[in-house]
């Protein structure tokens, strides 16, 4: 990621950030930008408001915490107060599945926006993020699945290609298995694979329990002890298949508390024009709901670059920002925008399509 010179006489200007922060600080990244359900509803509370969240990188892969007030944002002419900021811890450790969908539209003909990864780029994407959470913090136990055509013995509509492992060469070796045929069952996976994944976390909480961790420095910026958790699926699209509804993943994902990031290409994205109204309202859903990010790319090809800050912030944390747009994009409009640290020159585009 592109470093910037931070002018000397910008630091005086940052009253109670160190100077070691600021010289430390080398990139923004915005891993969602989510407009509330009622944004375009002038009766509503949540009119014009967006929930984005935010990553950092610093010369330790660290993220931002102690800056979060100097955070603006800016799109266009539009004005954007920036109602609240919180600081969500990474982790030094944890379980994370990586569903990757393998439905036909992928790599075939069939739809508006059909072939989305013909160049295979999801599979840079899972070794990326694979070796990009294992490089800050190597003991997250990774699994690989695929959902679709093929399935594993215990499960209906997902196979397992690499069952949860802190071997980072194991991922990039079985990535390339990942294949694209068939439809789109992504409810129904999604609800097996996290009961799958909840039973494994639930064993490895027993196993440590009575495990003793170094206390901590609060002021150092390192991932937290805890175990974290989590399932990112990667998907071009709506579940086209099932009988079964967002509803219901999503009370088994909080039940389970068990945070269901998105990574959102083809017509799951909002980025891309002719996205599915259907996919992106309930994968916005699913995401914002479990706590987790929809992340988008409007071309396949960004995807590992995508994948390197969902897993940074994994590891390092995030920072929710809740702003509102006191000039309201219209229904429909795609907006664009940029998340600036004041005096710095480090900024990161965001982007959403208005509800």
């Amino acid at each position: 990621m592109k470093k910037y010179l931070i002018p000397a006489v910008a630091v005086s200007l940052m009253g109670c950030i160190s100077i070691s922060q600021l010289l430390n600080l080398s990139g923004l990244f915005a891993l969602s930008a989510i407009p509330m359900p009622d944004f375009s509803n002038e009766r509503s509370d949540d009119y014009g408001r967006v929930k984005i969240k935010l990553g950092a990188v610093d010369q330790l892969g660290g993220p931002l915490k102690s800056v979060l007030n100097q955070i603006e944002l800016t799109s266009g002419m539009k004005t954007i107060e920036i109602e609240s900021t919180e600081f969500i811890s990474g982790h030094a450790q944890g379980n994370l599945l990586v569903l990757v969908d393998g439905s036909g539209s992928l790599e075939s003909i069939g739809c508006a926006s059909c072939p989305t990864d013909p160049m295979r780029h999801r599979v840079e994407a899972v070794i990326e993020l694979a070796s990009s959470l294992h490089e800050c913090a190597p003991e997250w136990s990774i699994g690989l699945m695929e959902f679709g055509p093929r399935s594993s013995s215990g499960f209906n509509d997902s196979l397992m290609l690499v069952d949860y492992t802190m071997d980072t060469f194991e991922i990039e070796s079985n990535a390339d298995e990942l294949i694209s045929d068939g439809g789109t069952p992504l409810w129904d996976s999604l609800l097996e694979t996290l009961d799958d994944l909840s039973i494994r976390i639930e064993h490895d909480l027993s196993d440590h329990a009575s495990e003793s961790e170094p206390l901590v420095d609060e002021h150092e910026e390192r991932p937290s002890k805890n175990s974290g958790r989590g399932l990112v699926v990667v998907t071009d699209g709506e579940d086209t298949i099932t009988l079964n509804t967002v509803e219901k993943v999503i009370v088994q994902a909080k039940s389970f508390e068990i945070p269901v990031s998105v990574i959102a290409l083809g017509e799951a994205s909002d980025l891309v024009f002719t996205s599915s109204e259907t996919a992106v309202e309930d994968l916005r859903r699913l995401a914002d709901e479990t706590g987790g990010f929809y992340a988008t790319v409007s071309m396949a090809m960004d995807l590992p670059i995508l994948s390197d800050h969902v897993a940074k912030a994994y590891c390092g944390g995030h920072t929710e920002i809740l702003a509102r747009f006191l000039d309201v994009p219209d229904s429909g409009e795609q907006v664009d925008g940029r998340i600036w640290l004041k005096h710095t020159g480090l900024s990161a585009p965001f982007g959403f399509r208005a509800p």
